[in-house]
């Protein structure tokens, strides 16, 4: 068995999943850790994601080649065609946009296996230190949705994967933006590495052992500032007892935890010092999947979110699913609303207000209270009827007159956020 697959073997011991999924572009990488997986598991339920990002004019056919490839391998294969927009990074779009569908796929105790390999890891490496992001690699494996991200090829060499696939005889696409040199990881691919081999042949080895290194000593800071387990918060009192210099550190650590290692060391050093203003301020920092906000003593990563429709209707009993949640119209017996009419699902745009305990208070003010950050307000649902605003999501509800009490149904809402 060739060391492709035996890197694979070691899947279906000591680990407990329900499915692996492959990532599969049709490429020649992508079709090597397909084609040896369904080798090496044969009994493990496989499926291939390919996701089709518009870009090229070819990209239909090379939908056509990975179901042909598929069926011949008696692979599921699950697609998605992306529409991305034309501006900014579109590169770091479409990647953003890839890894979101891949996460939505993904269920508790799947594997999704990416075929990254050891010169993709230096040129990540060369990548992020030419742009101020320090010494980092891509992890060999992380959470992802409800399951695990893992690249089995980490450590094998891109002549290992090309010499798999002529033994085999397997076929696969070329995507011509891979020539394209203007983007700076093929400019690193073609340009840079072939010079740095010359005089040191082994620098693709070297490259990806700094890197396990270097993601060893965060993991290990992590483990000594307790950034373990903090999720998408964290307080500003875990950074705040220490220099500046260790906070952009640890903030590099945990955001690094949470995949996202856009930002530069002198973008960390200006957030934090943003953070030195007034508590009403909003300083923020963009990043590559999301967004780092400040709200009451604690950093919070927002990922980026869809914004749901204007508006939504509703029968109850009855739920809807939105972009950042589940909302359901349940049955109550004391606590709830009445309905009159027609009921739909709504946004704040300004000036809505809820008539509670015979006075008009400010939706505005009682997300406020409730300690609803700013950033999630206008996405919070409202419940109206066609005599106006009844709920605030399940936090309030409008008064029901006593007289209609003892004749009309009374409602609940049960909102669950993503």
């Amino acid at each position: 068995m060739s060391p492709i697959e035996e890197s694979l073997i070691g899947l279906s011991s000591g680990r407990s999943f329900s499915r692996l999924l492959v990532g599969y572009s049709g490429g020649l990488d992508s079709t090597v850790l397909l084609r040896a997986t369904r080798v090496a598991c044969p009994e493990v339920p496989l499926v291939a994601i390919h996701v089709n990002h518009g870009l090229q004019k070819q990209s239909h056919d090379w939908e056509d080649h990975c179901a042909a490839v598929c069926s011949a391998l008696e692979v599921e294969l699950l697609t998605c065609r992306l529409q991305l927009d034309a501006g900014g990074n579109l590169e770091a779009t479409a990647r953003a946009a890839r890894y979101r569908f891949f996460a939505d796929q993904l269920e508790a105790d799947d594997l999704l296996l990416l075929a990254h390999h050891r010169d993709d890891q230096a040129e990540t490496v060369l990548l992020r230190l030419f742009q101020g992001r320090g010494l980092i690699g891509m992890p060999l494996e992380r959470a992802l949705g409800g399951g695990r991200l893992l690249r089995p090829f980490l450590d094998i060499p891109r002549e290992a994967i090309e010499e798999y696939a002529r033994r085999h005889d397997l076929g696969w696409v070329e995507d011509p933006s891979n020539s394209d040199d203007s983007l700076n990881r093929n400019y690193l691919r073609e340009r840079v590495l072939p010079v740095l081999r010359k005089r040191w042949p082994a620098v693709a080895v070297s490259l990806s052992d700094l890197a396990g290194r270097h993601r060893q000593r965060d993991a290990a800071l992590g483990v000594l500032a307790g950034l373990d387990g903090r999720g998408l918060e964290l307080e500003l009192s875990t950074l705040e007892q220490h220099p500046v210099a260790v906070q952009v550190e640890l903030l590099r650590v945990w955001l690094a935890g949470l995949d996202e290692h856009r930002a530069t060391f002198r973008a960390l050093r200006n957030f934090l010092d943003q953070l030195g203003s007034a508590p009403h301020r909003q300083p923020r920092l963009d990043l590559r999947s999301g967004t780092l906000r400040r709200f009451r003593g604690v950093l919070c990563y927002v990922p980026d979110y869809v914004m749901p429709e204007a508006e939504y209707s509703l029968t109850a009993p009855g739920s809807v699913t939105l972009p950042h949640g589940e909302l359901r119209v349940l049955a109550a017996e004391k606590r709830g609303f009445s309905i009159s009419g027609e009921l739909r699902i709504v946004f704040r745009r300004g000036g809505e207000q809820i008539l509670v305990r015979g006075t008009h208070r400010s939706v505005k003010k009682i997300l406020q209270n409730e300690g609803i950050p700013p950033w999630l307000r206008d996405r919070y649902p409202l419940i109206r009827d066609d005599d106006g605003l009844l709920a605030i999501g399940n936090l309030l509800y409008r008064d029901v007159d006593s007289a209609l009490r003892a004749g009309k149904r009374l409602w609940r809402v049960d909102w669950t956020d993503k």
